[in-house]
């Protein structure tokens, strides 16, 4: 960047439209990224960003989780969609549970959707039973179709499966622990641990890895099971046994997501 003594070269180096700006997320460092839209605005020629995306904790809450784990009252709320607002950005709430549908009188939502509307946000949703009881009570709301959507309406596209049978639980009684040896004893142990010590909600990524037929399923059964969780299996191949193409595994684990 160029020094304060070029405050053209500088403006026109913010401006290059080779540069592209992370898309911040409400309820996650907004301050940080407030902050940082105030200083550069100035210089730009639009606003650093137009849109935060992203949901307080409730009942229609999809996406990304926010760091803000507490209900909010209005006068907070209102406090983020105002410092928004002063910085050019509108805030398109992430309201993409896909049975969202069955609260749609619930009063802490529509108290959010009040707030949308007086502040001119977007709705980005599933849910089509939401999407029409925010056209009824909000008209002025812009919807926008959650990329789960796609996912959720591509029953009859992807291997013509209906969305459940992108993923099933694992039945069964699974393997003993000791069946495992010192996999169990050792790396079993401590990723047990890991597992009942994360919060309540919270996800943990373990990756396996071995040739097929080593035991990465069943091992992770038994470790379902001895972490008292249920075990789930994503779809692995397509009924003629061939393996499934890349999208339709991300289907999958996009689905299971949603609905988990």
């Amino acid at each position: 960047m160029a020094d304060q003594g070029h405050k053209d070269g500088e403006a026109s180096l913010l401006a290059d439209e080779r540069i592209s700006w992370k898309v911040p997320v409400l309820l996650n460092n907004d301050w940080i990224a407030l902050r940082l839209a105030k200083a550069l605005n100035p210089q730009l020629p639009k606003p650093l960003f137009e849109s935060v995306y992203g949901c307080p904790p409730c009942a229609w809450a999809g996406g990304r989780p926010s760091k803000v784990r507490r209900t909010l009252e209005e006068s907070e709320l209102r406090r983020y969609f105002e410092a928004y607002a002063e910085v050019g950005a509108s805030c398109a709430l992430t309201l993409s549970r896909p049975d969202a549908g069955e609260e749609l009188h619930d009063p802490y939502c529509n108290m959010l959707l009040q707030l949308l509307d007086e502040y001119h946000g977007q709705a980005i949703v599933v849910d089509e039973r939401l999407a029409r009881h925010i056209r009824s009570t909000h008209p002025d709301i812009k919807l926008v179709a959650s990329n789960n959507r796609v996912f959720l309406d591509y029953n009859s596209g992807f291997l013509g499966l209906s969305e459940e049978r992108y993923y099933r639980q694992l039945e069964g009684e699974p393997l003993p622990w000791d069946f495992f040896g010192k996999l169990a004893s050792n790396d079993g142990a401590v990723l047990k641990e890991m597992l009942c010590a994360r919060r309540r909600g919270g996800r943990l990524n373990i990756l396996f890895y071995g040739a097929p037929g080593a035991g990465k399923t069943s091992f992770a059964q038994t470790l379902a099971a001895a972490a008292r969780l249920r075990a789930y299996d994503l779809l692995q191949g397509e009924t003629d046994g061939k393996n499934i193409s890349a999208e339709t595994r991300l289907a999958g684990i996009q689905i299971f997501n949603a609905r988990m």
